[in-house]
Formats: structure tokens, C-alpha cells, sequence
């Protein structure tokens, strides 16, 4: 029996099951039916903002930027305020080529036509959309943190039917176990033996940082300030590869010593 290429197993695939994704319809045609990945259930995201909405948003703030705002009209379309933002430099940019350019819609309309866009009003905010809120609240609470910790953000746009989506889940404890190796990585940096290459000797383990001393120059200088910072400059790694082969040596040598007293005798 003849082994089946791939090419022969797709074409037998379009000729069976495929054969309904074969024309376009009118809102998403899935291979899971409810959901993009058969494999994936809990992955059912919501219906993309139709341009025409875009375009709302984009003559509404140009009529007034200060009453309509980015953090008012994301209330007001149940968008985060980071979509806003980026739906109102999108628009800039296309308002800027049709001035010398004309721009290829179809593409778009048979895009919107194929994923069932949502067209979206003031007042009338889906009950899927009233969480955005949280995000940017998060997103601003989370400013200063690690980029990877702020992606989790774009999870808080809704997934249809889920009560507990995977993903967030997952990136909320990868954020809890980035913390806690932060942490043990800045306690760490603190231990004696690290700092100091010694083993403590009945005392603590840490070593504290100590307050900023300040040494003053004279009324015509300003004065210097000598602040210990402890080991927060300090390759963990590179320290412990250095102390063992400071260890190494030391039991060389003293291997060596051993040798040459015992040809001594």
C-alpha cells in the first residue's frame, strides 16, 4: 500500500470535512465550531471592534481632545485605555495617507464580514466589556514592573463563556514565583559567606545595610555622601563560581604542601 503524502491527507481533508470552510460565511467559521483551536475550548475571544466604531472614536476626540479624552472614552465604549490609544494613532496614520494615497477597503470589509465585528456606542457597553476598568487599573498599579508582568493585562479583555480562563491563571502564578525568586535573589545578595567569602561565626547570616554616612567638605563645598549599597551590584553566580575556585586552590595547595613534607621525611 502506497504511503500517503501530506498533500494527499489535506486533499482528502478539504474533500471530506473541510468542504464547509471551502466558501466564506457570514460571521466566524471555526474548526472547533465554537472556539479558533479545536484543541483549545477555553480560547473563545470576543468579536473585534468594527472600523466604524473606530472611526467614532477617532471624530469624537478630534471635535473635543479634553471632553473626550482617552480614559473617557474608554469608559464610555468599555475599551482599555491602552486600545483607545492605539485605535486613535491608527486613525491618525490613515487620515495622513489619504491625503496622497488611497487606501484598499475590501480587504478590511471581507475581514470584518468573515469575524463578525461589534459596533460599539456610549452608553450601551456589553456586559462582556465592563471589566476593562481592571485593566488599567492594573496596567497603572504595575507601571514600574517588569514588562512581562504588565502583558497580562491584555487577558483582561473578555473571553467569551469562560469562568476561569487558563492563561491568566497560569500568568498569575508565574508572576508569584518571579517575586518570590526576586526576593530570594535580593536576600541573597545579603548572605555573609557572599559578601564577605567567610562563614559566619555564631552571628547572623545577613549582613544589613548600614545608613548613608555624611562626610562634610566645608561651607564652600557640597558635602559627600558615602552610601553602603551592600551587594545589590552583586553576580550572585559569578561570586559563588569565584569562592569555589578560591576553594579549589586552597585545597591544592595545601595538597601540595602535604606532598613536599612527606618527601621530607
Amino acid at each position: 500500500m502506497p504511503r500517503k503524502s501530506v498533500g494527499n491527507v489535506a486533499d482528502e481533508w478539504l474533500k471530506g470535512p473541510g468542504l464547509e470552510f471551502k466558501s466564506p460565511t457570514i460571521g466566524p467559521n471555526w474548526l472547533g465550531k465554537t472556539h479558533p483551536f479545536p484543541l483549545n475550548p477555553s480560547f473563545k475571544p470576543p468579536p473585534p471592534i468594527s472600523d466604524k466604531t473606530k472611526e467614532a472614536i477617532y471624530e469624537r476626540y478630534m471635535s473635543n481632545p479634553k471632553m473626550y479624552n482617552v480614559r473617557v472614552l474608554a469608559v464610555a465604549y468599555g475599551i482599555s485605555m491602552k486600545r483607545v490609544d492605539a485605535i486613535l494613532r491608527l486613525k491618525g496614520m490613515e487620515k495622513d495617507w489619504l491625503k496622497g494615497k488611497q487606501l484598499q477597503t475590501g480587504f478590511l470589509a471581507g475581514m470584518e464580514r468573515m469575524l463578525n465585528t461589534t459596533e460599539l456606542a456610549i452608553g450601551f457597553v456589553p456586559e462582556s466589556r465592563r471589566d476593562v476598568t481592571d485593566s488599567d487599573i492594573q496596567d497603572q498599579e504595575e507601571a514600574d514592573d517588569h514588562a512581562r508582568d504588565r502583558y497580562q493585562r491584555l487577558f483582561w479583555e473578555p473571553v467569551a463563556d469562560t469562568e476561569k480562563p487558563i492563561v491568566p491563571t497560569e500568568l498569575e502564578k508565574a508572576k508569584e514565583e518571579a517575586q518570590a525568586a526576586r526576593q530570594e535573589a535580593i536576600e541573597a545578595k545579603s548572605d555573609v559567606k557572599l559578601l564577605t567569602g567567610r562563614e559566619p561565626k555564631g552571628g547572623p547570616k545577613t549582613i544589613s545595610r548600614e545608613k548613608p554616612i555624611v562626610v562634610s567638605s566645608g561651607s564652600d563645598r557640597p558635602a559627600t555622601v558615602f552610601k553602603d549599597v551592600g551587594g545589590k551590584f552583586l553576580d550572585i553566580d559569578d561570586r559563588i563560581r569565584r569562592l569555589h575556585e578560591a576553594d579549589r586552590r586552597k585545597r591544592a595547595k595545601a595538597k601540595a604542601r602535604q606532598e613536599r613534607r612527606s618527601k621530607v621525611i
